[in-house]
């Protein structure tokens, strides 16, 4: 099972043709999108200002492709205790990064990202780069 970060994503609004690929090769019930995601790509949409209608059309393509993940009261406790690690260590990493990573990790998916030295830095999280 695979949850992709927002900036794979983002490559694949952009018709990135390696996260195309690995897309199509795997179960697309087996990749999800965390609804964190669809939110940070909400707001780069809102803040554009070029082919907007374009982008919220293609944004809903992917959605209903693939699963999304929700986040629930499991995913912030699991996404707490990864900050805490992070912080003591002094290596912590974005919010929003943080609460994907949380994501992932509870549910023992892969962390598909762009951001792989970010992400290292959280314990025990399968990460891979399409």
């Amino acid at each position: 099972m695979f949850l992709l970060d927002t900036d794979t994503c983002i490559r694949f609004l952009r018709d990135d043709p390696e996260v195309k690929k690995q897309i199509t090769r795997h179960d697309p019930e087996s990749i999800h999108i965390s609804i964190l995601s669809v939110y940070e790509l909400r707001v780069g949409i809102e803040k554009s200002t070029l082919r907007k209608k374009e982008r919220i059309r293609d944004l809903a393509g992917l959605i209903e492709l693939l699963k999304v993940a929700p986040f629930s009261d499991d995913e912030a406790s699991e996404s707490a205790r990864i900050r805490a690690t992070l912080e003591g260590r002094g290596t912590a990493i974005g919010g929003i990064d943080n609460l994907i990573a949380g994501t992932a990790r509870l549910r023992g998916w892969a962390l598909v990202t762009g951001n792989v030295k970010e992400f290292r830095r959280v314990p025990d999280l399968k990460v891979e780069t399409w």
